[in-house]
């Protein structure tokens, strides 16, 4: 299982690829995925934090997640 440093990294990750590298015409495409993604790493960080600690559950959705947004990327 993933160390919650780790999930936290990828939360942030997940952020920064939202806010600034998804190129216009996928934001165009699709706002509300964007949106609603950002808004779970940003939940998602934070339970991490409090927590200090992450489920096998939330590291499987954070991977795919950003699977997700990188698909838009290339």
């Amino acid at each position: 299982m993933a160390d919650h440093e780790d999930a936290l990294e990828q939360c942030e990750t997940i952020i920064d690829l939202i806010d600034n590298i998804i190129p216009d015409h996928a934001w165009s495409a699709s706002p509300d995925f964007f949106e609603q993604i950002k808004e779970k790493a940003v939940n998602m960080a934070e339970w991490i934090e409090v927590n200090a600690r992450v489920t096998p559950k939330m590291v499987k959705a954070l991977d795919n997640m950003e699977r997700g947004i990188r698909k838009w990327i290339r």
